[in-house]
């Protein structure tokens, strides 16, 4: 997508972004969250996938989740390229993000 025309649908949707708030500025009460959120989202995509180990084989999920990272990734991009509005990108995307959470899990 062209700047320009990012720059519009930002103005047109009266969107605004935030600045970084620095972590000594965090509620107290939401640190551990907000820290394991930082953490993953520090996660190397590559790096990822190299960590799957032999203990994989009774967690047969974490080898897919490289696989479905792409997918929603993908869906993600189309809409973005398609300008699409939030409610298509809920109905593309929402259901693969919450799929695996449906998944049976036996430890």
């Amino acid at each position: 997508m062209k700047p320009e025309l990012r720059r519009r649908l930002i103005e047109r949707n009266n969107i605004h972004f935030d600045h970084i708030v620095s972590k000594r500025k965090w509620p107290t009460e939401h640190t551990d969250t907000f820290t394991h959120v930082t953490t993953v989202g520090k996660t190397d995509y590559e790096k990822y996938f190299e960590s799957l180990t032999i203990e994989t084989q009774n967690r047969p999920w974490r080898a897919q989740t490289k696989r479905r990272a792409q997918l929603i990734a993908a869906l993600a991009r189309q809409c973005l390229d398609d300008c699409q509005n939030e409610m298509t990108w809920r109905l593309k995307v929402e259901s693969k993000i919450f799929e695996r959470f449906t998944i049976e899990v036996a430890w």
